[in-house]
């Protein structure tokens, strides 16, 4: 490569990455002395306009074993598609991303390092799953497709806090670690290259221009392949990048995280609180914004920035790169310290900053020697405070307690005893006592805790009438009091109560009220928290607004995935309820990772929970049937029925479902007669609890309906088909299955043209369901084919 081309080759990236109407004035600008400069890179440019010509019709166009679908980004170095295999050899979608023709003198080094980068799997990278040359010459690489936010917009979105950012952050070094031990160095850490998928993972994209540690010249492939306001000062001017440079990079994706902003072009960036002060000045609107987003205020997070941050930050961004963090791991480690409240060694020589820290963990001991009386009486203050909230427990628990041994002495004995005396009953008195005391006998925050337990119960025997009664008076006890987390879960109780009355909009509301009493408290670390975030993304689905509620819910499990053990079962339950909205939504695709992950998770719950490991197992089964698993759906199906008619019984409701999921599984599977005799067993022992004309003795007729017409049965098939017809003759049909059931009994009249006609309809009408069963189409086409042919050919 030519003086020219090294010089031309960063200034065009600087171009591609702006605007195109912008383009012409920069460069007039960066080349007013250099006149060959600048029609080296006009040249370049219009290169890169022939040579990717026609890439905004991209469907279809193929690039090596691989099929564009769309574009999905485009930068300084090359754009980059979504993408699939055209061959079938697997069904993945990949990112594809293609060199621009411009920098086809990179193309040995590319085709070098691809076989470096392969070896890059780790499970916060993106991994690098292919590569090659199209017919033009241009390198190009398929990765791993991550769908999601960058790290700053997923942290802004879901108001991550301080402590989750960092928790992620490190992350981010694990990968960059991992890399650098495989001499591989990123050099343009960012935040549009480190993206958050669905799950709440980090995954590092673009080591597509990595450059090689072991590279016998390391200025020899200087394409200065940078983001210039990211870039590290040794980058800026043209020296060797290291792996300090990737740390530089990763101190300002901290600071950006932090506080929302990044370096500018400087050899020094100025402190990180200095930065937050200047913004708080200029900027107060933004700067309020910033601080919301990780649920402080302004103040607040100066305060948290103060200190151990800052220095942190400081050093990882050091201008010499001898003085920066001497690895990702260790910079990982230090905010590790900073999390444990331990000293961070990035301060480790300040004078006097041990002692202080140590103080500030050990405290009690050590102002006890320096004290004496003054600690004496701010212990013995202290102590009283904590003696008197700790008491104030005690009254709740010892309420409680009185409360319930009282509701059996309120009763006779006699009674009790024989059984004549019920748990409602039982509820009611107490509930008339705690009414008749005129709330005098016990403290607010007892009588709430009272108030609570009963809604609890109340809720646990199916009576939300007498719950969202109970959790009201609940939630009055404590509107006054300084008991934040009390509160919220009180008017989450009363949330619920509603939810089971059907009134999704009181549901809502108390649920926004609850998370806002934690949020004005800075409470948002409370697994509490998320739970409520997750109802309120439930009641908006329920009010209709499925954007927002996806919004909630993903934010619930994202914060839930960073609470590891301490959350596993709030996190079970919100992927289930999740895994569940996706399935009555009829995108079972998203249903499906869901319930998978759910499955995984609850195995590591202790106590187990075979309900809820059930209720998992069937629903992972039926997303499965939806989106063509079918033999996984049948393993899943058969294992659930084996499982529920031990666990629960052969009456019970679940273990119907599972019969009649794996009738419909073997449906989907032409297995007619195993169907059929699944589907016989599951109407027999729905039939025992359910009254005719119930919606699951429905279904299962239809069903048994398409069996038998597949069998050669279609007296039985149309008696059964028409029998549902008329029963569901005055329900608005909101999910697939009329419509199918339509279809089959069109199928089984076929004999006309006249009919033939109404079978095409109805098929019309099926796939017009945005909720439909994925294999009542196949089915249904192959109906139309049948039908055709018999009117054409008749015997």
């Amino acid at each position: 490569m030519n003086a020219l081309d090294s010089a031309a080759l960063p200034l065009l990236r600087r171009l591609m990455d702006a605007p195109a109407d912008q383009r012409e004035a920069l460069l007039e600008a960066a080349c007013a002395t250099q006149p060959e400069l600048a029609q080296r890179v006009r040249a370049l440019l219009s290169r890169l306009d022939e040579g990717d010509a026609g890439t905004d019709e991209i469907g279809g166009t193929e690039i090596g074993p691989y099929r564009l679908l769309r574009r999905i980004g485009q930068g300084g170095m090359g754009e980059v598609f979504l993408a699939e295999r055209a061959d079938g050899a697997w069904q993945r979608q990949v990112a594809l991303k293609r060199i621009w023709g411009g920098f086809s003198p990179l193309t040995e080094r590319f085709l070098r390092e691809r076989k470096v980068l392969a070896r890059l799997q780790h499970p916060h990278i993106a991994q690098l799953l292919d590569g090659g040359l199209t017919h033009g010459g241009h390198p190009w690489f398929a990765m791993e497709y991550v769908p999601g936010d960058t790290i700053t917009q997923w942290c802004d979105r879901l108001k991550a806090t301080l402590e989750q950012r960092i928790a992620l952050f490190r992350q981010v070094c694990a990968a960059v670690q991992f890399a650098h031990g495989h001499l591989v160095v990123h050099r343009d850490i960012k935040p549009a290259n480190v993206l958050v998928d669905p799950a709440g993972q980090v995954k590092l994209l673009d080591f597509g221009i990595a450059k090689l540690l072991d590279e016998a010249d390391p200025t020899q492939t200087q394409t200065r392949s940078m983001t210039p306001a990211w870039a590290a000062p040794e980058q800026r001017r043209g020296e060797a990048v290291t792996t300090a440079t990737d740390v530089y990079q990763l101190g300002l994706l901290l600071q950006a995280l932090l506080i929302g902003s990044q370096a500018r072009h400087t050899e020094a960036p100025s402190r990180l609180g200095q930065r937050w002060a200047n913004l708080l000045r200029d900027e107060p609107t933004a700067a309020t914004d910033i601080a919301a987003a990780r649920a402080l205020s302004p103040s607040r997070l100066a305060t948290r920035l103060h200190g151990d941050l800052e220095r942190i930050v400081a050093h990882a961004t050091a201008a010499d790169p001898r003085e920066r963090y001497p690895s990702a791991e260790a910079l990982a480690d230090d905010l590790q310290r900073w999390a444990q409240h331990l000293p961070i060694r990035a301060r480790g020589h300040e004078r006097g900053y041990r002692l202080r820290r140590l103080l500030r963990r050990r405290w009690p001991v050590f102002a006890a020697v320096a004290a004496g009386v003054v600690f004496a009486v701010f212990h013995i203050y202290s102590l009283d405070r904590q003696l008197e909230r700790t008491e104030r427990e005690r009254e709740k628990a010892r309420a409680v307690a009185d409360y319930f041994v009282s509701l059996f002495r309120s009763t006779t004995p006699k009674a009790a005893t024989r059984g004549e005396v019920t748990a409602r009953e039982l509820l009611d008195g107490g509930m008339k006592q705690l009414q008749d005391q005129q709330d005098q006998t016990h403290s607010p925050q007892a009588l709430a805790a009272l108030l609570h337990a009963s809604g609890q119960v109340y809720t646990d025997l199916g009576m939300p009438t007498q719950a969202r009664d109970a959790y009201a008076r609940a939630v009055a006890s404590l509107r006054d009091q300084d008991d934040p987390l009390a509160l919220a879960d009180a008017l989450r109780g009363l949330a619920t109560a509603h939810y089971g009355l059907g009134q999704p909009k009181p549901f809502l509301r108390y649920s926004e009220q609850a998370a806002q009493v934690l949020e004005r408290a800075g409470a948002t670390q409370d697994p509490l928290y998320p739970r409520l975030l997750g109802n309120i993304g439930i009641g908006h689905f329920a009010l209709g607004d499925k954007p927002r509620g996806w919004t909630y819910l993903e934010r619930s499990l994202a914060l839930l995935e960073v609470g590891g053990a301490a959350t596993r079962k709030d996190h079970v339950r919100a992927l289930v309820n999740s895994g569940g909205i996706a399935l009555t939504d009829g995108d079972a695709a998203k249903a499906y990772p869901l319930l998978l992950k759910a499955d995984t998770l609850v195995q590591q719950l202790t106590p187990r929970n075979p309900d809820e490991e059930l209720l998992i197992g069937r629903n992972l089964a039926f997303a499965a049937l939806q989106t063509q698993r079918l033999d996984e759906a049948l393993r899943r199906y058969d294992r659930m029925v084996a499982r529920s008619l031990e666990f629960h019984g052969e009456e019970h409701p679940a273990s119907v479902s599972a019969l009649l999921g794996r009738g419909e599984t073997r449906l989907a599977r032409g297995e007619w007669a195993l169907a059929e005799h699944d589907l016989d067993r599951a109407r027999r022992l729905s039939a025992k609890r359910n009254a005719e004309g119930h919606g699951q003795l429905l279904d299962i007729d239809g069903l048994r309906a398409v069996a038998w017409l597949q069998r050669g049965k279609l007296a039985q098939a149309i008696a059964a088909l028409q029998a549902n017809a008329a029963q569901r003759a005055d329900e608005a049909i909101v999910e697939s299955q009329p419509r199918f059931e339509q279809v089959a009994l069109e199928r089984a009249r076929c004999g006309s043209a006249d009919r033939r006609l109404e079978l095409a309809a109805a098929l019309r009408q099926l796939e017009a369901m945005p909720n439909r069963t994925a294999w009542h189409g196949p089915l249904s086409r192959r109906w139309v084919a049948e039908c055709q042919a018999r009117v054409q050919n008749p015997r």
